[in-house]
C-alpha cells in the first residue's frame, strides 16, 4: 500500500507541476517530503500542501475533496486485491452514475488520486467487466483524455465494437 500510495504522490506532484523533494517513509511508517524546504508529513497533507501551492487546479478547501482523499488512501491504494477492486468499483459505478466528476463539476485533486490509484486495475478489466463498471470507466476514459494526467501513461482501450457481438440488432 505505501508503494502505491508513493507511486501516486509522485504522479499528483507532477500532474500539479509542484516539486517535491525527499519523499519517503518515515520511521513512524508515514509518507514525508519536503515541498519550498518545509516539511509535510501525511498523504492528505501533503497533498492539501501541493494544491496550495498549485495553479493546475481550483481548490477552494472543499471538505468532500477531502472525504475523496480520504477514501483514495483508506480503500483505492489497495485495490490491487481482487475483492478489494470489485467492491471500489461497484461503489464508484454507483456514485458516477449522475456526475461526471466525483466533486463539483470540475476536475479536481479527488479524481486525479483515484484516477492515479486505479490506472493499473482499470487496464487490466475485461471487456465484461467494463460494461458492468461502464459509469466508471466513462468516468476514466474523460480523464484520461487529459494529457497533462497521462503523461507517462499508457492509454486504456474502452472498445464498444465488443458488444455488438452479444447485443442483437432490433428490427421495425
Amino acid at each position: 500500500m505505501m508503494n502505491t500510495s508513493l507511486k501516486t504522490l509522485n504522479q499528483i506532484s507532477d500532474f500539479l507541476k509542484i516539486p517535491v523533494k525527499n519523499i519517503h517513509i518515515n520511521e513512524k511508517e508515514l509518507l514525508t517530503c519536503t515541498i519550498d524546504k518545509k516539511p509535510v508529513c501525511g498523504f492528505i497533507n501533503i497533498v492539501s500542501e501541493l494544491l496550495r501551492k498549485s495553479s493546475v487546479l481550483n481548490y477552494n478547501g472543499n471538505i468532500e475533496i477531502y472525504q475523496w482523499l480520504e477514501y483514495a488512501l483508506v480503500y483505492a491504494s489497495k485495490v490491487d486485491c481482487a475483492t478489494n477492486s470489485r467492491q471500489i468499483l461497484d461503489e464508484l459505478n454507483e456514485i458516477l452514475a449522475n456526475r461526471t466528476y466525483l466533486v463539483l463539476n470540475i476536475l479536481t485533486v479527488a479524481d486525479v488520486t483515484l484516477f492515479y490509484f486505479l490506472h493499473n486495475t482499470m487496464a487490466h478489466l475485461s471487456n465484461v467487466e467494463k460494461e458492468k463498471y461502464i459509469n466508471v470507466c466513462r468516468w476514466f476514459d474523460n480523464l484520461q483524455q487529459n494529457q497533462c494526467l497521462t503523461n507517462r501513461k499508457e492509454l486504456v482501450q474502452f472498445n464498444t465494437n465488443y458488444l455488438s457481438l452479444f447485443v442483437p440488432l432490433k428490427h421495425l
